[in-house]
């Protein structure tokens, strides 16, 4: 369980870094990852940017799994 008591936090990233140009209008990949897990509480991932002539005011990262799949009610979608 995470600390503030919410299991959403304990994820497995595996999806998209995505940057928007107007306000999430339109989206464009910035970074891709796979199976990349979070071992320990407030662990830090570094995503490059593989499309540097991108410019974005907004930004989003899709996570599809969570460890525990009771939690996935939980995961907001946004």
């Amino acid at each position: 369980m995470s600390p503030s008591g919410i299991q959403w936090i304990d994820m497995i990233f595996f999806g998209i870094f995505n940057g928007s140009p107007d306000g999430g209008l339109n989206w464009h990949i910035l970074d891709e990852k796979t199976s990349q897990t979070f071992k320990e509480r407030f662990q830090r991932k570094v995503l490059e940017v593989k499309s540097p002539g991108i410019l974005a005011n907004a930004f989003r990262l899709r996570f599809a799994a969570v460890r525990d799949p009771t939690a996935t009610s939980r995961v907001p979608d946004r």
